[in-house]
């Protein structure tokens, strides 16, 4: 019994300085994390002024027990005007160089690209970064600089998000105008609306104080049209967000009275204005309306009200709208007219014209992402729309060949671009000006990645490894 008891004694002993060994590494852990972790925070700058692409490189050293690669000493590099290579680096306010890991990289408008960044010791949390691209600045929220990362109720944690083959998830998320501006919102389907902009010469981002739907839109005069959710009744209601703050809620009883409105786009032309292709119908409350004629509403706001005003009457029933980011839009015909695609560079009869597409064009039988992601696909730059098709439920299916339309001209050309032999596409990126970024695999969707950037000339180049090294990631800015 004695000895019983005495093990016992020993045992405990033993388990409370194992414990103390234990609680002492975890304080020495938590007082050197913060130390390292903290410089990141202090980025403010980087030499990535001049960049007209970035790209990030890592060598594969070992295989993941999953049976995929794990990627050790990513690199990041920046392309300049002049064709040279030179490695990212980051300074704080004294000029200090900081060192960081990035771990992807991405172009979000004319003026801002992001990225996400962390401490090789410590690699979460993660620090996600705004870079102005006309002198390398970098923003962070004050969130992310008070708690050493950027965490779950930071506005910035939108961009955390983990790639989707090699694309970031946020993406579809986003939006810019010609301006450089960048909206944004929670994630997926809807959360809070931001603004990504220059005030006071500094990069900011402004809450817009509303909790808006995915499919949003915003003219020159920076009004946000855009479902925005009602906790009172519980549904998203459509609502004109102006500039200053001001929510105009739509009067569906007059508005839409006797017409069917589908998604609003804005018009270079109008600043000012939204508009809507409507379609017509005899009887609206009828199980089956007959469409009588598809017309042009623009919708401005007149003594705090909105006004609704019929602007053109197409000759063919037309679809929902895509606008370049110069302010032109294009509208695809409803079946059976499908060989042909509207132009709307204003709301005159003069400003409205139909050109012939051909058959073998993406842009043919409709130009607007299809839900169900087994369609078309379109991007479009400040000038250009280009559409591919792409399957998310049977990648072998890709085409490897991407159509592109030209609004200004009328110019539709269905084989603007087609993937070499042997590589086959995966996600199409786009800049302003038109360097398009094609992630393709090797063999198949599945195969060995690499990145084929084609310039506006369509001269296309392949870049899968650098000094050695794959290439990760690239983008073009």
């Amino acid at each position: 019994m004695f000895k019983k008891r005495k093990k016992m004694i020993f045992m405990k002993k033993l388990k409370f300085v194992f414990s103390y060994i234990i609680f002492g590494m975890l304080i020495i852990s938590c007082n050197k994390k913060p130390d390292n972790h903290s410089k990141i925070s202090t980025l403010t700058g980087s030499n990535l002024a001049g960049a007209k692409a970035t790209f990030i490189t890592g060598s594969m050293k070992r295989t993941t027990k999953s049976g995929g690669n794990d990627y050790d000493d990513l690199k990041f590099y920046k392309v300049g005007i002049d064709n040279q290579i030179q490695t990212v680096i980051f300074t704080d306010d004294n000029g200090n160089t900081v060192p960081a890991i990035v771990d992807y990289v991405h172009s979000l408008s004319s003026k801002y690209a992001v990225m996400r960044v962390y401490n090789e010791e410590v690699p979460y949390p993660k620090f996600v970064f705004i870079i102005r691209k006309s002198d390398g600045k970098l923003y962070t929220t004050p969130e992310t600089i008070e708690n050493n990362g950027t965490l779950w109720d930071d506005p910035f944690y939108f961009f955390v998000q983990d790639g989707f083959y090699g694309i970031p998830n946020f993406i579809p998320f986003i939006k810019s105008d010609a301006e450089g501006n960048v909206y944004f919102h929670g994630a997926n389907d809807g959360g809070a609306l931001h603004k990504i902009h220059e005030k006071n010469g500094n990069t900011t981002v402004t809450s817009m104080d509303v909790d808006v739907w995915k499919n949003f839109t915003f003219n020159a005069a920076g009004d946000v049209f855009a479902k925005v959710y009602d906790a009172g009744s519980n549904q998203w209601i459509s609502t004109w967000i102006t500039a200053d703050g001001q929510k105009i809620k739509f009067d569906s009883h007059n508005i839409f009275d006797s017409h069917m409105a589908i998604v609003p786009f804005a018009l270079s032309c109008a600043p000012s204005s939204f508009f809507f292709i409507d379609q017509i119908y005899d009887n609206t409350t009828a199980i089956f309306p007959i469409w009588e004629k598809t017309v042009l509403a623009e919708y401005t706001i007149q003594d705090g009200k909105i006004v609704r005003e019929l602007v053109h009457e197409f000759t063919k029933k037309l679809n929902e709208v895509t606008v370049t980011k110069e302010g032109i839009g294009m509208a695809s015909h409803s079946y059976p007219n499908l060989g042909e695609i509207c132009v709307i560079k204003d709301k005159t009869n003069d400003g409205i014209s139909y050109f012939p597409l051909s058959e073998n064009s993406h842009f043919y039988d409709g130009i607007l992402q299809s839900l169900s992601c087994a369609r078309e696909r379109v991007i479009s730059s400040y000038r250009y729309a280009y559409n591919y098709e792409f399957n998310c439920f049977d990648y072998t299916l890709n085409t490897n060949r991407i159509s592109r339309f030209d609004p200004q001209t009328g110019t539709d050309t269905p084989d603007y671009y087609t993937l070499p032999n042997g590589y086959v596409l995966k996600s199409l990126l786009v800049s302003y000006d038109d360097i398009l970024t094609i992630w393709a695999g090797v063999g198949d969707f599945y195969g060995p990645s690499v990145w084929i950037v084609v310039d506006a000339d369509g001269n296309d180049y392949i870049h899968d490894t650098y000094n050695g090294e794959k290439v990760l990631l690239r983008s073009a800015f």
